[in-house]
């Protein structure tokens, strides 16, 4: 029972380990802030990919591509909140 348990615990710390690796912590994340940040800032240009991607980069440097803002304007009300921790860079 240990053992499999102790198997398991081992299994999920390489895989967050795996994951914490790949990715930017806090990547997922991102694009939510930015799209607060901009549409409190610019929002005509936030579902501009091109302009998205260039308000990622200070984060993912070449990696800032195709994280697009997903989610309809009315989520902005959500999200405008969640954005005033930092400015765009």
């Amino acid at each position: 029972m240990w053992g499999a348990a102790a198997a398991l615990a081992g299994i999920a710390a390489r895989l967050a380990a795996f994951k914490l690796g790949a990715q930017t912590l806090f990547v997922d994340f991102l694009a939510l802030w930015t799209g607060g940040r901009m549409a409190n800032a610019r929002p005509s240009r936030l579902y501009d990919f091109a302009a998205t991607d260039r308000a990622q980069a200070w984060l993912l440097g070449a990696a800032a591509h195709d994280r697009l803002f997903p989610y309809p304007p009315s989520s902005l009300l959500v999200f405008l909140a969640l954005s005033m921790a930092a400015p765009i860079a």
